[in-house]
């Protein structure tokens, strides 16, 4: 995310010489410099009134190549028209690291009749950053060379292992803890898409798992609840309602501000 502020004292036109973009970035990966991509998008130009400040954000991985795990500087520059310079950020620096991979899967995906059948690969990923594990899918061409999609679906706690099972849709279903006795399943499509994700507990020593019958993959056991794990909770008898009723982490006593 780059921030401009106009201080030059009168309106101007961001934009870059010779109808290029007027933000530019410098990535280097130790002592070298990464070369744009040839299919990189041009920034477009954008008016900024004296005194007024204009922010963007970049997804820089579709300007360099960052898929290395390494360190990388950067620092981004803002063309200037009117005295036909760049003015430049500080160096920033990221690190770029692996995940550990926990399951992958090549299959088919539906192509209709008299088609080639083309194969993709899920994969399930686990990524520590600080202290919360996260839980990614990620959904690539069979060799590799091509990601579809990849982002986390959520908070994983490592004691319970994800199920894991593809049902007759090449549908990839994921069961994993978010949270104590807290469980999510997650259904995402061969192109990547999240078709849904929906949320169990245990009841009473009933752990939820995924079951495979004949292809349609469900979830047995526990009980389904809604995200706060409030929703879905057995209805307790008359009079003890308020006492048994499973709170979230963001209800409050009454009285108490937000």
């Amino acid at each position: 995310t780059v921030r401009v502020k106009n201080i030059a004292g009168h309106d101007l036109i961001l934009s870059g010489p010779n109808g290029g973009g007027w933000l530019n970035f410098d990535v280097r990966r130790g002592n070298n410099g990464l070369s744009l991509r040839p299919d990189a998008p041009t920034i477009k130009p954008h008016a900024l009134k004296a005194g007024a400040t204009h922010t963007t954000t970049v997804n820089l991985g579709r300007y360099y190549p960052l898929g290395l795990p390494s360190n990388y500087a950067i620092t981004a520059s803002v063309y200037y028209g009117p005295l036909t310079r760049y003015f430049s950020s500080p160096r920033h620096l990221i690190n770029v690291l692996k995940a550990k991979t926990l399951w992958s899967q090549a299959f088919g995906v539906p192509q209709g009749n008299n088609r080639p059948v083309q194969f993709r690969k899920y994969s399930l990923l686990s990524f520590r950053d600080r202290n919360r594990s996260e839980l990614y899918i990620r959904v690539a061409s069979e060799d590799g060379s091509a990601v579809y999609a990849t982002y986390s679906i959520g908070r994983v706690l490592r004691s319970f292992e994800p199920n894991v099972d593809v049902d007759s849709a090449n549908r990839l279903n994921v069961l994993h803890l978010g949270g104590p006795q807290f469980y999510a399943h997650t259904i995402i499509d061969f192109d990547g898409t999240l078709v849904s994700q929906e949320y169990y507990k245990d009841a009473n020593g009933s752990r939820p798992e995924l079951k495979n019958q004949g292809g349609s993959v469900i979830v047995r056991g526990g009980i389904k609840t809604d995200r706060d794990g409030i929703a879905g909770t057995p209805q307790a008898a008359p009079g003890q309602q308020e006492v048994n009723r499973v709170r979230g982490g963001n209800e409050r006593p009454e009285g108490l501000p937000r």
